[in-house]
C-alpha cells in the first residue's frame, strides 16, 4: 500500500481524472436496451438521456397535469469483480452498486424534471470511489408535442479514498436537447448535447491531481414505434442512437492510479452506437427488452468491447390519490448488461407503466 501511495504522489501536476465510465448505468427499461432510446425519451427515466424528456409525454398522458417517477438500483459486479473503467491494466478487482433516483411533472406544454445518480464502488482492497451526477431538464412541447426542446444542468461529484486518504472534487455543466416525432408513422428522433465538467479538488488532493474532468458528448438517436400488433407481441420499438464523447486533455484513468499505475485516457474522441428493442408479449402487463453497445476504449491498454443487454417489465398495481394528481400503474422492472469483464444486473427497479409510443396532439 505505501508503494502504491509514494507512486500516486508521483502524478504529473498537469494530469487530471478522466470521470467518464463508458458502462450505461440507469433504469433498467434503458438500461435493458443498450443505453439507447433518445428519440422516445420521456418522463423522470428518460432525464438520463436528454432534459427534452420532462415535457415528452407518451400517448396515455392527455391531461393537463403529468407526472412520472423512477427508482432503480443495480449490483455492479455481481458474483465477480470487473474492470468496471475498461483500463486494461491488473485483474479485475471492483465491484459496487448503483442507485437512480427521479422525478419529472408537466403542465400543459411545460415540463419540469431532476434524475440523480449515485454509484459507489470498491475494490479488494477496500479502496473506494463514489461518483455522484445528476441530470435537471426545463422543456417545452411545441406544436402539439411534434417538437420538444429542452436544457437543464449536469452536476457531478466524485469521491477518492485511498488508505484513509480521501479526495473530493465536484463541479458544474450544462446540457440541452431537442426531440423530433413525427406522429402517425412511428418514427421519432433526438439530439442531444452535453457540455465538459471540470470538477475542482474540494477536499485534499489525493494523488497529486487536482480536477477531474467529465467529456463533453453529442448523441444522436432515431425510434419507431410500430403501429400494428402482430401474432406473438403488439407494440414493437426498435431504437438506435450514436453517442460521441469529447477528449480530455492530459487527462489519466482514476482506478489505475489507485492501484499505482499512470494511464492516459480520453485522448481521442470516441464513438459509442447503440441498438435496443421492445414489445408487449402481454398486452398492458407484461415488456421484454433486448439491445447492445459497442463500449468504445477510452484508453490505449484495453481494446472496445461488445455488451449484451436485456430485461423486462411487468406491471404491478394501480395507484391513485391526491385528487387525481396520482393515477398510474407502477410497474417492477428488472435488466442485465454483459461483457467481457464486466456485469451489471438490474435487480430493484420501479417506475409508472407507460404505453410505447410519444404524445402528439
Amino acid at each position: 500500500m505505501m508503494f502504491c501511495l509514494l507512486t500516486l504522489m508521483t502524478a504529473r501536476a498537469q494530469d487530471r481524472v478522466e470521470a467518464s465510465l463508458g458502462v450505461w448505468l440507469a433504469p433498467s427499461d434503458t438500461a435493458s436496451m443498450g443505453g439507447a432510446g433518445i428519440g422516445l425519451a420521456s418522463g423522470a427515466s428518460g432525464l438520463y438521456l436528454v432534459p427534452a424528456a420532462a415535457a415528452s409525454r407518451r400517448t396515455h398522458q392527455t391531461g393537463v397535469f403529468s407526472a412520472t417517477g423512477t427508482l432503480a438500483f443495480m449490483r455492479v459486479g455481481a458474483g465477480d469483480p470487473v474492470d468496471l473503467g475498461n483500463t486494461g491494466l491488473g485483474e479485475a478487482s471492483w465491484e459496487g452498486i448503483s442507485a437512480n433516483i427521479g422525478g419529472a411533472a408537466a403542465i400543459g406544454p411545460m415540463g419540469l424534471g431532476v434524475a440523480a445518480r449515485a454509484l459507489r464502488y470498491t475494490d479488494e482492497e477496500g479502496q473506494q470511489v463514489s461518483l455522484y451526477q445528476a441530470h435537471s431538464g426545463l422543456a417545452a412541447r411545441a406544436r402539439g408535442g411534434r417538437f420538444v426542446v429542452g436544457a437543464g444542468l449536469r452536476p457531478l461529484v466524485l469521491d477518492a479514498s485511498v488508505s484513509n486518504v480521501e479526495a473530493t472534487w465536484w463541479g458544474m455543466g450544462a446540457e440541452a436537447g431537442l426531440q423530433v416525432v413525427s406522429g402517425r408513422s412511428g418514427w421519432s428522433a433526438g439530439l442531444g448535447w452535453r457540455s465538459q465538467v471540470i470538477a475542482a479538488a474540494d477536499e485534499g488532493e489525493l494523488i497529486g491531481v487536482n480536477e477531474a474532468v467529465m467529456p463533453a458528448q453529442v448523441t444522436l438517436g432515431g425510434a419507431w414505434t410500430s403501429r400494428e400488433s402482430m401474432s406473438w407481441a403488439r407494440h414493437l420499438v426498435v431504437v438506435a442512437d450514436a453517442e460521441l464523447t469529447g477528449r480530455v486533455e492530459d487527462g489519466v484513468a482514476l482506478e489505475p492510479l489507485i492501484h499505482g499505475a499512470v494511464l492516459s485516457k480520453g485522448e481521442a474522441v470516441t464513438l459509442t452506437p447503440k441498438l435496443g428493442a421492445e414489445c408487449e408479449v402481454w398486452p398492458d402487463r407484461l415488456k421484454v427488452q433486448v439491445g447492445s453497445y459497442y463500449e468504445a476504449a477510452r484508453t490505449e491498454a484495453a481494446p472496445s468491447r461488445l455488451h449484451g443487454t436485456g430485461g423486462a417489465e411487468v406491471r404491478l398495481v394501480h395507484m391513485e390519490g391526491f385528487r387525481g394528481l396520482l393515477d398510474h400503474d407502477v410497474s417492477w422492472a428488472v435488466s442485465a448488461d454483459v461483457a467481457d469483464r464486466y456485469n451489471n444486473i438490474g435487480f430493484l427497479s420501479f417506475r409508472f407503466w407507460r404505453p410505447t409510443s410519444l404524445l402528439v396532439d
